[in-house]
């Protein structure tokens, strides 16, 4: 057997990556943050909200080719006016929060033309009503404001005449707290409280006034709809326990397997964070088909530890998320179905990047992340993900190469003669060629930087055999 040495040095590879995040735009160019928020799609283009030089926080508009630009200084000067949280799109416009700074916070709307207009005081003067939990059921806008009389309760909004409160759910000044909106089998579901204090399962078909159901329950939570049954989680008073439940339109089951906040769905598998009381693992990624019993689909964070996983998003055929495996804090992560890989780290530190939002746009995933203040880095700006390594694609793996993952010995046995190796990066840059007389098998020693790397083969300069290594 050929014995071949060679050695390449000054690699930044580190661990094995798939398509890794990568700046998008530096919006406050330098260690400043623009710090962008709360993304919507709207009309061909996301917006969001994002600091510029000389100005506060506002609305921001990406066509997806040229830089971000601000869309208005609605709180004129270095004031931000906010566009939070969570806009919506409803009746062809945006609607979203912001202040004027003479106006407190309230509801706004933009119809990608003309200026962002506010919709009403609500909270008259400078005080807020914090409009927020956006949801569009019935060709109605509801959402959660306090006009300052009434408490927080949920108002409705049907594009043309003045928002109105639906009902004052807890009498008087006190406020109602309703959130977790979730549309099932024509119906609004939601939690809230009453005059009882506590908060409940309300119903409401978008005629009638809402009223309780399953009485039992409190502090109702993570509501979602799945395989055509609602998933909720809540307190049982009756047997003095939390509950993972479904509902399936007529009657309330416990559920079985389904035992932690729904995250995503993929392929028809739904993906949670288990809440079960597993001892061997933390908050880590489990998943269920709906047929066999759930498992965990990734123990990222090994042990009892947890790598709690946020931010699922689904993109190109897989899971993207953030999660912390214990070694390199809070990083973007993706599923394909099998195995979880992390994409790369903004941060290479375990500090957290502070990644609150992942969004897919133009055939690209966003995100914000944070990757240092210091010189020479960027602050909290917009991030993406490219399309994935296609990996079967590029494999013409005839070769056989082992170990694999190797330590740096590593063994190459292919049926067709080669005379030549070459070495990429995962970026596609060449960092090593080497020829010699034709061989069927071949060992080499791999001295360099732990990571991920393409090796091919050739016989007279065609390709014989192309495969992924990694080094240990």
């Amino acid at each position: 057997m050929k014995k071949i040495t060679f050695l390449i040095s000054m690699l930044t590879a580190s661990f094995c990556f798939s398509q890794a995040p990568q700046l998008a735009y530096d919006i406050y160019p330098g260690q400043n943050s623009s710090v962008p928020a709360n993304p919507v799609l709207f009309n061909g283009s996301m917006y969001f909200s994002a600091y510029f030089s000389g100005f506060g926080s506002e609305l921001t508009r990406f066509d997806g080719t040229n830089t971000p630009i601000r869309v208005a200084d609605i709180y004129p000067g270095f004031n931000s006016s906010s566009f939070e949280p969570d806009p919506i799109v409803f009746n062809d416009k945006i609607y979203f929060t912001a202040t004027n700074g003479t106006n407190g916070y309230e509801l706004w709307n933009y119809d990608g033309i003309n200026p962002p207009a506010m919709v009403m005081d609500i909270r008259p003067g400078s005080a807020n009503s914090f409009p927020e939990k956006f949801t569009v059921f019935n060709n109605k806008l509801y959402f959660y404001a306090n006009d300052g009389s009434n408490g927080g309760e949920i108002w409705q909004y049907d594009g043309t005449n003045p928002p109105t409160m639906l009902l004052d759910l807890f009498v008087g000044s006190s406020s109602s707290l309703a959130s977790h909106f979730c549309q099932y089998n024509g119906k609004l579901y939601f939690s809230a409280k009453d005059s009882s204090a506590a908060a409940k399962i309300w119903e409401y078909d978008g005629v009638q006034a809402p009223t309780q159901v399953f009485t039992d329950l409190l502090a109702p939570s993570y509501l979602y709809v799945y395989n055509e049954k609602m998933y909720l989680r809540s307190y049982n008073t009756s047997l003095s326990a939390v509950q993972f439940l479904n509902f399936d339109g007529l009657s309330l089951h416990t559920e079985p397997n389904i035992t932690g906040p729904i995250l995503a769905v993929l392929n028809g598998t739904v993906y949670f964070s288990n809440e079960s009381t597993v001892a061997t693992t933390g908050y880590e990624l489990w998943k269920y088909d709906g047929v066999s019993a759930p498992t965990i689909a990734a123990d990222i964070n090994p042990g009892a530890a947890s790598s709690n996983p946020s931010s699922v998003t689904v993109y190109n055929n897989k899971l993207y998320f953030v999660a912390n495996d214990g070694t390199h804090g809070y990083e973007v992560w993706s599923y394909n179905g099998n195995t979880a890989v992390l994409t790369g780290e903004i941060t290479p530190t375990v500090i957290d990047p502070n990644i609150t939002f992942m969004i897919v746009y133009n055939g690209k995933l966003y995100l914000n992340a944070n990757n240092g203040a210091a010189v020479g880095q960027n602050g909290a700006e917009l991030w993406m993900i490219d399309a994935p390594l296609a990996v079967n694609a590029l494999e013409k793996n005839t070769a056989v190469l082992y170990p694999n993952p190797t330590d740096g010995l590593l063994n190459l046995s292919s049926p067709t003669e080669f005379d030549e190796i070459d070495v990429y990066d995962l970026n596609g840059r060449n960092l090593a060629h080497l020829n010699f007389a034709p061989a069927n098998e071949t060992q080499i020693l791999l001295d360099i930087t732990s990571g991920c790397y393409w090796m091919t083969l050739l016989r007279a300069g065609k390709t014989v055999s192309r495969n992924k290594v990694i080094v240990n």
